[in-house]
């Protein structure tokens, strides 16, 4: 039982994935998020209306995968949020869509465990 506790810790440990992609000319970090920070994130997001909500979602999401920008590391996802909120739409939308292909690879890699 030990052992099996053990390959499930290390498991749970390395599901994180790091990738820089360069947005609009700038350099992002986005790192790939667990299942709470996900929650975490729509949750923020409940005082929101259905509309504006859509947005709000990508954003929380974002100032939680967003690690570094232009080499500047970013980590306080209050902070984040206002920081994002400063981008134009198509940039939230650009990096939203390479979270979410991010997303997949870890969510790939998995499948791959279980062949």
């Amino acid at each position: 039982m030990l052992f099996l506790r053990k390959v499930l810790e290390d498991l749970i440990l390395d599901t994180s994935i790091r990738e820089t992609y360069t947005i609009y000319g700038k350099k992002w970090t986005l790192k790939t998020l667990s299942s709470e920070e996900q929650l975490d994130a729509t949750a923020s997001t409940k005082n929101y209306d259905n509309v504006s909500r859509i947005q709000a979602v990508k954003t929380a999401i974002l100032a939680r995968a967003v690690v570094e920008y232009e080499g500047i590391e970013l980590n306080k996802t209050d902070e984040n949020i206002e920081f994002l909120g400063k981008f134009p739409s198509v940039v939230i939308e650009s990096l939203y869509i390479k979270q979410l292909e991010l997303q997949k690879k870890l969510d790939d890699s998995f499948k791959d465990l279980d062949k």
